[in-house]
């Protein structure tokens, strides 16, 4: 099941730069498991991704796909940030939801789960 995360702005929006390094920061450093981060220019959202030797490769999707619960989205609106699961495994949701809390809290943002 899709969950998002909102981190609403009540002061200022923080900068792509600013999200960017505070996600590399938490998942180099606070998870033990090593992620793929990547910006999508079309989408204009960063995909965070289990590195394959960290996650689970699903048996039925071609070779080197991973499964869809070892990946999440941080999404940067003018408003506020998504941070999107889709068919996320319960570590996933537990990252994604311990980054938003950090979000919220570095910026002072109001969260909306």
């Amino acid at each position: 099941m899709a969950r998002d995360r909102f981190i609403w702005w009540i002061f200022k929006k923080p900068s792509k730069d600013e999200i960017e390094k505070l996600l590399l920061f938490y998942l180099n450093n606070y998870e033990n498991k090593e992620w793929i981060v990547e910006w999508d220019y079309a989408l204009e959202r960063w995909f965070c991704t289990l590195k394959p030797e960290s996650g689970r490769v699903k048996a039925d999707l071609p070779e080197g796909w991973l499964d869809p619960a070892d990946w999440f989205e941080v999404c940067l609106s003018e408003d506020c940030l998504d941070i999107i699961t889709r068919q996320a495994s319960k570590h996933v949701n537990d990252v994604a939801d311990r980054f938003a809390r950090i979000c919220q809290k570095k910026f002072k943002g109001t969260l909306d789960i």
